[in-house]
């Protein structure tokens, strides 16, 4: 997976107010976001459907004041929770899509991502972060 998905990791905290998520969106064009706790866990992954339905709720309530908007706001409308895996930057792209077959046809939903690290581990530093979409791609030739 590295060094073809490798790239520097955009992640949030529950404080994060959504502008600055937003922001980050519109200039880099991506769809997931890992949120992490104090000691750099990931916790969760905010996706771009998650803001949309959170923000579909308030607009529905009238309640929408985007500047004052933080990330642990959206973390109830996230549809799977923990519908994400960490994985070892060692695996091939072949490997990572096993993966995604083999949740898929255990769990009945397909992953929101797998997020990248060195060996796959908790509390190791994101290395990237790859969706079904991205791995097709390297798999149809």
């Amino acid at each position: 997976m590295i060094p073809i998905f490798q790239f520097e990791v955009f992640s949030v905290r529950e404080k994060t107010p959504l502008i600055d998520l937003l922001s980050e969106i519109k200039q880099k064009v991506f769809s997931q976001a890992p949120i992490l706790d104090f000691v750099e866990k990931v916790i969760e992954v905010i996706s771009t459907n998650t803001i949309s339905r959170c923000l579909f709720d308030q607009v529905k309530n009238e309640n929408v004041i985007l500047p004052e908007v933080h990330i642990s706001e959206f973390i109830p409308y996230i549809e799977i929770a923990e519908n994400y895996l960490l994985i070892s930057g060692k695996i091939s792209v072949y490997e990572a899509a096993e993966i995604y077959l083999r949740n898929f046809k255990e769990m009945r939903s397909q992953l929101d991502c797998m997020i990248i690290t060195h060996s796959g581990k908790v509390g190791e530093k994101l290395m990237g972060l790859v969706c079904i979409g991205d791995i097709a791609e390297y798999l149809i030739d």
